[in-house]
């Protein structure tokens, strides 16, 4: 365990701050997505004289797209699935490098700590399979995917 444990403790570190600057970036991009669409949008309602006017505008399809369009964020089943199906295969990618790497290490501690990782992430990685596949036939069964319900049981 003695080789094991920084490296194990780096890459953790790595990994969360990793996903400590994604997520501040993510954020960053999301607020000027946000701040820019509500301006464009503010000017936009501001050219109408009339409730007359807004009220014909919003129900052609242009105007239809725009009030979608004032939503922050539209939940994107393929995205979600699509981040599933990744994770879950560098997970299982890095389980089964843990347990290949265990036979280097198996006179040592070491090895119950290739081991365990190994095992924690291979699980871990078949889970996030499990989801994606289930969420995939879910979205199709509602309609979320394809835009039409299946028929299917």
């Amino acid at each position: 365990m003695d080789v094991l444990a920084p490296i194990l403790g780096s890459v953790g570190i790595l990994a969360t701050l990793g996903w400590i600057l994604r997520s501040y970036l993510s954020h960053r991009r999301q607020l000027k997505t946000t701040a820019l669409q509500a301006e464009l949008q503010g000017k936009l309602l501001d050219r109408f004289s009339s409730a007359e006017d807004l009220h014909t505008y919003l129900n052609s399809d242009v105007g239809e797209r725009f009030l979608l369009s004032t939503t922050i964020e539209q939940a994107s089943p393929l995205r979600r699935i699509l981040g599933s199906v990744q994770v879950g295969l560098i997970l299982t990618a890095a389980g089964i490098a843990f347990l290949t790497m265990e036979s280097r290490f198996a006179d040592t501690h070491d090895s119950l700590g290739m081991i365990f990782m190994g095992t924690l992430s291979l699980a871990l990685g078949i889970g996030f399979l499990v989801s994606a596949a289930v969420s995939t036939r879910l979205s199709r069964n509602w309609g979320l995917i394809n835009g039409q319900k299946t028929d299917e049981s």
